[in-house]
């Protein structure tokens, strides 16, 4: 029937034949709210001739008597999707106790036909896209869809579509510097597994960074999630959140593409899947730096959200044409390709109250208007390319992506691509016949990272490891957590955190070992054994090296430098053998160090000994002297004796 007023045409019959007067009361009036009609599944692809099949859910309390309306309407332009006035060029209308089943779903099947010849089939006399408007006699607003009467299409008038989602959340980075999942990203993430699962075209994912790091602690998540991304398209992220604009203004770009590395391992390791960097999202705060650095490490295209979008100096916002790309200048004279969802799809997306089917064939209708407007104005829709993703380039219902990636993938004239793809194949937007080029918007560098001083902690751990048993995680969690210093997900505060963890974890550590109180004793001998008390008050063994040392080298110790393991919750006397060299009070250090390095473990013990243990050694020298004297008194006397006998012999005589 080709009749725009059906409704009116065949109920004009039934008003005539309603009886007037009291007993017009005898039909009960409708209780509860109005009825209304949700299209569940549905044909979008139709050729003529063949039925177009609608399956339909009814709410309120329609009974079989109620009659259905279906007005068909040509769509020729991407406003008439939207508008309200449409022509309609032809209708059918059923009583519901002709649809197949019963209960609140049942299934309309509508014959189609080229020429009109019957009152119950449409009459569809054109390829293209129609708005079909489907309603009960007391429903307020029709329930609307879309159909595709199939036409020809050639690989160059086919249109390139890529699908893109995303977490749309940030990893949270503790104090150890490991990263983690909240439940609100696990739920999104678990939505993500079942859109994957559902899309039967590619589908490019893009994971936060940090998601795949986070996910160590969630193994039967990310075996669900590698077994969903098939064949798809993983986007390239660092192993953490990390800001390259930054690492660009401070020169750690060699940081930024170790970051990156370590990122594209932890996906083929725990994803069986390859990261790509062709294509990458370009986040909130890119500099012209920032997007060199990126364009030098393999990135072409940069998708962005539609508010980063509209925040780039001298942008089209809404006006951007969303079949093309516009050129991104990093400075360095070269520049990338950038582009955005298409926002009327995007919106399509976000609709919470719109029926997947719906929401597929509304979608595919864009495309398609699309594709009519660039063969219109004489463009080559294959040199085009069209983001089908949110706004802000997150996660796809389950079944809004399930209906969309297959109307897509069975409709002519679409070509469901990745997105790399679209790389170097897509026709920019002109503004006086020249590539239009945007600036990035200018950021400032964030704060620098709070690094330690150089090399102390480094040192300070690798020297405290080698007190602890081999198998010890704590120095791993030490380096690891000055590991994520740089990272974007942490602000100064958690930086500080880190940083004060760590310095606290070493001197718990180190504060575990007790030596003895300073003391005095006497050496009776010139060797002895000093017994030092060691007090390990922490729950691993440790071990530790001491260093003795003496005023003036007057002791010696054999055994200096020796390595002894405190065992746990223990006190444990160590026996040091020493020589002394003389006798006297003397001053003597014990330094408590690490095994390897001198990293003092405990402060330094000062002991005094006093060495009496060489006293005969002042005896010997005092009879040597005494037997050199009274040698020199015989020898002496000896030589006297002569001289007295000639003095005698030469007196007179009296």
């Amino acid at each position: 029937m080709t009749v725009g007023l059906a409704r009116i045409v065949l109920l004009a019959p039934a008003l005539a034949l309603l009886p007037c007067g009291p007993a017009a009361a005898t039909t009960p009036p409708r209780s509860g709210p109005p009825p209304t009609v949700t299209i569940v599944e549905q044909t979008f692809e139709v050729e003529v001739g063949s039925p177009l099949t609608l399956d339909l859910r009814f709410s309120g309390t329609p009974g079989d008597d109620d009659q259905l309306f279906v007005d068909l309407s040509p769509v020729t332009r991407r406003a008439d999707l939207r508008a309200a006035d449409r022509p309609v060029v032809d209708s059918v209308t059923v009583r519901l106790s002709d649809l197949a089943g019963d209960g609140p779903t049942r299934r309309l099947v509508v014959p189609t036909e080229a020429a009109e010849e019957h009152d119950d089939t449409l009459t569809i006399d054109a390829a293209g896209v129609y708005a079909l408007d489907v309603a009960l006699a007391d429903q307020q607003s029709p329930t609307l869809t879309f159909i595709h009467v199939n036409e020809t299409a050639d690989p160059e008038t086919t249109l390139p579509v890529a699908v893109v989602v995303g977490l749309g959340t940030s990893v949270d980075v503790d104090d150890l510097g490991v990263a983690h999942l909240s439940p609100a990203a696990l739920g999104i993430l678990d939505d993500l597994i079942g859109a994957l699962d559902a899309c039967d075209a590619p589908v490019a994912v893009h994971l936060p960074a940090g998601t795949i790091a986070a996910l160590a602690e969630h193994p039967d998540v990310r075996d669900r999630l590698a077994t969903a991304l098939g064949n798809d398209e993983l986007i390239s992220e660092p192993i953490l959140p990390l800001d390259p604009s930054t690492m660009a203004a401070t020169a750690r770009s060699a940081l930024y593409t170790q970051w990156l590395g370590d990122g594209e391992d932890a996906a083929i390791t725990a994803l069986r899947q390859p990261a790509r960097r062709l294509v990458a999202v370009a986040g909130d705060r890119l500099s012209a730096a920032g997007a060199t650095l990126r364009r030098d490490l393999g990135n072409r295209l940069l998708l962005f959200t539609t508010r980063q979008f509209d925040a780039l100096p001298s942008t089209p916002g809404a006006f951007f044409d969303s079949s093309r790309v516009v050129r991104i200048a990093t400075g360095s004279g070269t520049g990338l390709d950038g582009t955005t969802p298409d926002r009327a799809i995007a919106a399509r997306l976000s609709a919470a109250d719109a029926p997947p089917a719906a929401t597929g064939a509304g979608i595919a209708a864009e495309l398609l208007m699309i594709r009519n407007d660039i063969l219109a104005a004489g463009g080559t829709p294959s040199r085009r390319g069209v983001l089908v993703a949110t706004a802000d380039l997150t996660v796809i219902p389950a079944a809004v992506l399930r209906t969309v990636c297959a109307t897509v993938s069975r409709t002519t004239g679409l070509h469901a691509v990745s997105v790399d793809d679209l790389v170097g194949r897509v026709d920019p937007v002109l503004v006086n016949e020249q590539p239009l080029t945007l600036d990035l918007a200018t950021v400032d560098a964030a704060p620098a990272p709070l690094e330690p001083p150089a090399g102390e902690r480094r040192a300070a751990i690798r020297n405290v490891a080698t007190m602890l048993p081999s198998a010890d995680p704590r120095p791993g969690q030490w380096d690891r957590a000055l590991d994520v210093l740089p990272s974007t997900a942490l602000d100064a505060a958690a930086m500080t955190r880190i940083v004060t963890g760590v310095d606290n974890e070493i001197a718990a550590l180190t504060a575990a070992v007790v030596p003895p109180s300073p003391f005095n004793a006497t050496l009776g001998s010139r060797t002895a054994t000093l017994r030092l008390n060691f007090t390990n008050n922490g729950a691993t063994p440790l071990k530790v090296r001491l260093h003795l040392s003496a005023g003036a080298n007057k002791i010696t110790f054999p055994d200096n430098d020796r390595v002894y393991e405190l065992p746990a919750a223990a006190v444990t006397q160590i026996p040091i053998p020493i020589e002394a060299r003389s006798n006297g009070r003397i001053p003597v250090t014990v330094q408590v160090l690490t095994p390897q390095g001198d990293t003092q473990v405990s402060p330094a013990l000062p002991l005094t000994l006093t060495v009496n243990g060489i006293a005969g050694l002042g005896y010997l020298l005092t009879g040597a002297g005494a037997l050199v004297l009274v040698t020199w008194w015989v020898r002496h006397h000896r030589r006297r004796r002569p001289a007295r006998r000639a003095a005698t012999s030469t007196l007179p005589d009296p």
